[in-house]
């Protein structure tokens, strides 16, 4: 299952073996800082009789990430930390990126592997081996085939459909009753207690969308992959739900918990009674999009296996990329519900398309280009010419008053043109060899060449 050149093996097992001579004592106090009191709910407490096996501790930054880890031996504490760590964390990643473990193991995986094969050869526990063969007696242990559902927020299909390497479809009422036949009956509590998840369970996720993919690995890459992939898709697919045409709309369509729909929560005391109001914010972008049947072969039409197709290409042409490129930016759009977000993402995968590079002016080569792109007579031009100048003007300065109707309207407008732009471009994509090609294409057009 992993075949490793051996000049690749030797020399990650010299690099490894150098992390033992890096453990040092650690003699910093690290007991935690006197915090004020609150009156925060206690869910549960962890006593000392429920640590089963060795305690080992971790030092984190502020965004959660490892910097340092540290085991306890004849009664000191040993570890690496800091830069000593990054070493380790640095010879994972390279490992985990050769071809023989990137598709099966987790950096995460290989980072502990490499922590454990250093604990216990400074500790003299464990078996005589090298750590590329620890590695890999640990890695086909762990490597089993997983299917793994990803639900994604309020999305509805009316039939299943194949999109970047995985399959959309709904979570059915039958898939949730034979997971239930397998959680088995138990005692009355357990039952009670089982009936309770699975009510739960289905009015959260039962009907819903989820993205399912079939991995062979272990069990931390299948989830890391099959998360990025569903939120790559729901970039993808939630370009054309609609929201990205218009300006106070966003789409609700994300892995579940990261939809992020804004709630709020009044809580009313008054002669002695307490009233509770909660409620969502943004209506609209909390509705449930539903995809059906025919909506699939309309979004065909506008590119949507072009893009599913570029996204599984391991080689992709300079046009390629520049079309992945436009798509991921202009995603963004359509997942906020303020206007001028909105515009600054548009704007964004225009600027990043239509431009040579940095030096040309912006507003009027964008303007043209999009304008000789889109448009085949002179007055539909002069207007798209005329709209983009407008909501430039938008870009810069931030609207303190609000949106006006006019201000809307114009750009409504322009994500409808930027939209007639987006799947010309995408539709074209054998046609150009490179974005300078494209840029070619439409000056020339421009200027009768």
């Amino acid at each position: 299952m992993f075949d490793i050149h051996p000049s690749a093996r030797s020399n990650f097992d010299s690099k490894v073996r150098d992390l033992i001579d890096l453990v040092e004592e650690d003699k910093s106090d690290r007991s935690p800082k006197k915090q004020f009191q609150s009156d925060v709910f206690i869910a549960s407490t962890i006593s000392e009789a429920d640590v089963i096996g060795d305690i080992e501790e971790s030092v984190s930054d502020y965004k959660g990430n490892t910097v340092g880890r540290f085991f306890v031996f004849d009664g000191k504490k040993y570890g690496l930390q800091g830069e000593k760590y990054e070493k380790l964390v640095a010879i994972a990643e390279k490992i985990q990126r050769l071809p023989a473990f990137s598709e099966r193991l987790s950096r995460r995986f290989v980072e502990d592997c490499i922590y454990r094969w250093v604990k216990n050869k400074f500790t003299g526990a464990g078996p005589d081996n090298d750590f590329i063969t620890v590695l890999i007696n640990e890695g086909e242990k762990s490597v089993s085939e997983f299917t793994m559902l990803v639900p994604i927020s309020n999305l509805i299909v009316e039939v299943p459909f194949d999109f970047c390497g995985a399959v959309i479809k709904n979570l059915s009422e039958t898939y949730v009753d034979r997971m239930a036949e397998g959680l088995g009956q138990e005692s009355k509590e357990l039952v009670d207690r089982k009936n309770d998840f699975l009510d739960r369970f289905r009015r959260k996720y039962q009907g819903y969308a989820v993205v399912e993919v079939v991995l062979l690995c272990e069990p931390d890459y299948a989830s890391e992959y099959c998360l990025d992939l569903a939120n790559k898709i729901c970039d993808l697919l939630g370009i054309y739900s609609g929201a990205a045409l218009m300006p106070d709309l966003k789409c609700a369509s994300r892995p579940k918990g990261s939809e992020s729909i804004p709630f709020y929560a009044t809580i009313n005391s008054s002669e002695g009674n307490i009233t509770i109001k909660e409620g969502i914010l943004d209506v609209a972008s909390s509705r449930t999009w539903f995809i059906r049947e025919r909506d699939l072969d309309a979004f065909a039409q506008a590119g949507l296996g072009i893009l599913s197709e570029l996204s599984l290409k391991e080689k992709l042409s300079s046009y390629e990329e520049t079309v992945l490129n436009l798509a991921f930016l202009y995603s963004k759009s359509a997942f906020t519900s303020d206007p001028l977000e909105k515009l600054v993402y548009i704007l964004s995968a225009l600027e990043s398309t239509l431009l040579k590079n940095q030096s040309e002016p912006i507003q009027q080569n964008i303007a043209e280009r999009m304008a000789f792109f889109i448009c085949e007579d002179g007055g539909s031009r002069k207007e798209v010419i005329r709209n983009l100048k407008v909501v430039y003007g938008f870009r810069s300065q931030y609207l303190h008053h609000g949106h006006s109707i006019a201000e809307l309207k114009e750009l409504s407008l322009f994500f409808k043109n930027f939209w007639a732009f987006f799947v010309c471009a995408i539709n074209n994509y054998r046609y150009f060899r490179d974005k300078n090609h494209l840029i070619e294409f439409i000056d020339n057009k421009k200027f009768g060449g």
